[in-house]
């Protein structure tokens, strides 16, 4: 059976998402829809994750050249062994972000009283731990008050969907919250979160004034946190639908 979930928007739009494609689609439509991930796909992020490659293989060959004769082949096995190095650490990165992610969304998925308090556990990596810490800090610094968790926005001007990660009360006001993984916030990011804070304010009026990103660091789980001003994200949506349409276009072109 195909996993989905419904959602209504706008009183009178249904739209399905299908998790496991991570697709959507306005209910009995057959077309999918444009995510906001699916729009900012489109900007090449492929410079930053080579550095990121470069800058693990090269770790790991200087360490291994400290301990092993240098003989030709030694180096070519040492250099087999660095990319099985690199898809370790991949591997490992996503795993924090993504036990991090989920602590973060049944923390507020609780205090909305829809789930129990998840735990910090002993056999968590020192990664995972770091980064529940640091969420928690920010949660009771900014007196976080919850208000949805895993959105769904949809804009019917700019026919875009997306799942925000939650909508909260920071220090009263009501903020569009992103949490990422990654080594840095990258200007993707700040697009995604305008565009989601954009679809909801076309929905339910001119509500949320701010939007933060949570930025837990790949390797550690250190927090960076980054409010998104005003100027900028109005800029950042000015590129976000130029990614849209851009995606618009090369969607329609790849049917043939």
């Amino acid at each position: 059976m195909t996993n989905k979930i419904e959602f209504k928007v706008y009183g009178d739009t249904s739209i399905t998402f299908y998790p496991d494609s991570h697709q959507y689609r306005r209910t009995g439509e057959k077309t999918c829809l444009v995510s906001v991930t699916g729009a900012t796909g489109i900007v090449d992020k492929s410079r930053v994750l080579m550095q990121w490659a470069t800058r693990l293989n090269a770790d790991y060959l200087r360490e291994w050249v400290q301990k092993n004769p240098l003989t030709e082949e030694n180096l070519m096995e040492a250099i087999g062994k660095s990319q099985e190095y690199y898809n370790e650490k991949k591997e490992e990165a996503a795993d924090i972000g993504s036990q991090v992610h989920a602590f973060a969304q049944n923390y507020a998925l609780h205090q909305l009283k829809r789930g129990e308090l998840p735990q910090i556990t002993d056999d968590m990596p020192i990664g995972v731990i770091n980064g529940i810490s640091a969420f928690l800090t920010w949660v009771d610094e900014n007196h976080v008050e919850f208000i949805d968790v895993e959105k769904l926005v949809y804009s019917k001007q700019h026919d875009y969907v997306g799942l925000a990660d939650a909508v909260a009360k920071v220090h009263g006001l009501l903020t569009m919250i992103d949490y990422k993984t990654s080594n840095g916030i990258y200007f993707e990011h700040i697009m995604q979160v305008s565009a989601y804070r954009e679809a909801y304010n076309e929905e339910f009026g001119d509500l949320i004034k701010y939007s933060v990103i949570l930025k837990f660091n790949k390797s550690n789980g250190e927090l960076e946190t980054k409010q998104i001003e005003m100027g900028e994200h109005i800029d950042s949506f000015e590129a976000f639908k130029a990614a849209l349409t851009l995606k618009n276009i090369v969607k329609e072109y790849t049917k043939y």
